[in-house]
């Protein structure tokens, strides 16, 4: 049985000027690899909608202790938080 764990992303988009638009969408996928060093994770993801199609691509986390436990192949959901500048904070949590 694959582990069900949430976890929060942040995937900045780069935006001239202005208040920092903030969206939140929900990303369900599987884990395909894991760098902590870096901060990353790497998904294969369901559609998002209203953002993006499926695809694989690689995620910035805030804190790379929430990528503990975590190993290729488990399935996640995600609270993906997409800002047009600045960065995010936001907290995980485990399910």
């Amino acid at each position: 049985m694959r582990a069900q764990i949430a976890f929060c992303l942040a995937l900045l988009v780069a935006a001239c000027g202005g208040a920092p638009d903030r969206r939140e969408f929900t990303l369900q996928g599987q884990v395909l690899s894991i760098e902590p060093a870096k901060k990353s994770v790497t998904v294969k993801h369901e559609e998002i909608k209203g953002l993006m199609p499926a695809m694989t691509m690689p995620y910035e986390v805030r804190d790379e202790r929430i990528l503990t436990g975590l190993a290729p192949g488990d399935l996640v959901n995600a609270t993906l938080v997409v800002i047009s500048n600045g960065a995010v904070r936001c907290r995980p949590s485990v399910r």
